[in-house]
């Protein structure tokens, strides 16, 4: 994976969480108790979340570099 694809994904990912395609209208609709749009909100939220704690997993070990950790100091 490219490192700008990886920089950018989290942001479009965000951009698609926040529901202001919604309106500010409530047509009623009720999914799990809630507006549809807080679900969506909601289940937005997590997908970041899993989307950058994926990202940091995949390249963790490559932004730390290739050298040993130092132990302490005698």
């Amino acid at each position: 994976m490219k490192r700008t694809l990886a920089l950018l994904m989290p942001f479009a990912v965000l951009a698609a969480a926040v529901p202001w395609w919604w309106g500010g209208e409530d047509d009623g609709a009720r999914l799990l108790g809630m507006p549809v749009w807080a679900v969506f909100g909601i289940a937005g939220s997590a997908a970041f979340a899993t989307t950058v704690a994926c990202l940091i997993a995949r390249f963790w070990e490559a932004a730390a570099g290739d050298e040993p950790e130092a132990g302490p100091r005698p």
